[in-house]
This record gives C-alpha cells, structure tokens and sequence, in this order.
C-alpha cells in the first residue's frame, strides 16, 4: 500500500484512508439498519452500531488491499 504525502507536512498513512473509507461506508449502511436497532428490541443498540463501524472498517481495508492503494 503507498501512503500519500501532500506537500512537505501532512503526512495520511494507509490506515487512515482506511478508517475514513469505513466511516463512510458505516454512515451509508447505518441509514438502513437505524431505525430497526433504535426501536426498542435491542438491550443495546450503541453496541451493534459500533460493531457495524469496525465490519465497515474492516471491509474498507479488504477493499484497499484488493485494489492496492
């Protein structure tokens, strides 16, 4: 995986693509499941959605790789 270097000082490492892609792949699958972990059901639900982000970040880094970035 290269990392990126813009200009002389910001540095973003791989992994920090890889955390962003995730984010934003959590918040695009978060709007379909909201609104049937927050009616009640789960004891929980800010657990799952946390689940969700690291299989979201998890994804965006199998992605990555499949794509050598």
């Amino acid at each position: 995986m290269k990392d990126l270097t813009l200009g002389a000082l910001i540095f973003f490492p791989t992994l920090i693509w890889v955390i962003f892609l995730g984010f934003f792949i959590w918040l695009l699958v978060r709007i379909a499941y909201r609104d049937v972990i927050f009616n009640g059901y789960f004891w929980h639900p800010n657990l799952i959605d946390l689940g969700v982000l690291f299989l979201c970040i998890y994804l965006s880094h199998m992605l990555m790789i499949s794509l050598e970035v």
